[in-house]
Parts: structure tokens; C-alpha cells; sequence
């Protein structure tokens, strides 16, 4: 599945749970983060069955 689909309904379910706006932050901040770490547009953010435990 591709991060971005996978986070934008990360961000659906934490709203519908009604998640403090400090806890939406974080995660939005870690899926930033995620992002930096691989760079914009790698292949493995495309399909996360390629990542590894290595990669992480």
C-alpha cells in the first residue's frame, strides 16, 4: 500500500475517534519525518511491502 493512501486514512480514523489536535501533530510529524528519511518519491514509500526492518 502506498504511504500516502495509508496515511491519509490513518488521518480519517484518528479524526472519527476524535483525537486531540496535539495527537493528529504527532503523527502528522512522524509521517514528515518518515518521508525525510526515505526522500520524497522513493519507491518503497509506493509500496510499503518493500520496506524492511533494515531500512527502519
Amino acid at each position: 500500500m502506498e504511504l500516502e493512501v495509508l496515511r491519509n486514512m490513518h488521518f480519517r480514523e484518528l479524526e472519527n475517534q476524535n483525537r486531540s489536535p496535539e495527537t493528529i501533530r504527532f503523527y502528522r510529524q512522524s509521517y514528515a519525518e518518515l518521508i525525510g528519511y526515505f526522500g520524497e518519491g522513493h519507491s518503497k514509500l509506493a509500496d510499503l511491502n518493500k520496506v524492511t526492518k533494515a531500512d527502519l
